[in-house]
């Protein structure tokens, strides 16, 4: 009998797995993010071709405080908002993925201030200290950033 139960045992171990969902860590990413981020390249998703400042003769600075976001072209204020970071899929076939959530902000352009009513959604990835901000749609742009603080 203590075979039978032994055995039975250690085929419901056997069936265990770890649990493969992803974690929801999402304050801790915010965290990450705090601080100066300086634009060293984008990668188009049609045809592969690599901008950076050099070749655009423009910088692009991303400053995240607490829940505020502001964007810098050229050291010109350009969008200033709120931002928050979601665990999500977003659209049918992207995976479950962070995402950076850009609400609906004033973009200053030309000297004047319109507000832009929408959302922007950004996969993200911070390794060290380079930031990578992917469009989320099918062939879309991927951004990267370095950490200047």
């Amino acid at each position: 009998m203590k075979k039978y139960l032994l055995f039975f045992v250690l085929i419901l171990l056997s069936s265990c797995n770890n649990d493969d969902t992803p974690k929801n860590d999402d304050a801790e990413v915010a965290k990450k993010l705090q601080g100066k981020w300086s634009w060293t390249s984008t990668t188009n998703g049609v045809d592969g071709t690599i901008t950076t400042p050099e070749t655009e003769k423009k910088t692009i600075l991303l400053e995240f405080s607490g829940t505020s976001f502001k964007k810098y072209i050229d050291g010109t204020l350009t969008i200033n908002t709120t931002f928050e970071i979601v665990t999500q899929q977003v659209g049918g076939e992207t995976p479950i993925q962070q995402t950076l959530v850009i609400g609906g902000y004033y973009q200053i352009s030309n000297k004047k201030a319109l507000f832009v009513p929408t959302h922007s959604f950004e996969g993200l990835k911070i390794n060290g200290n380079k930031l990578n901000l992917n469009k989320i749609c099918n062939k879309c742009n991927a951004s990267e950033y370095v950490r200047l603080n």
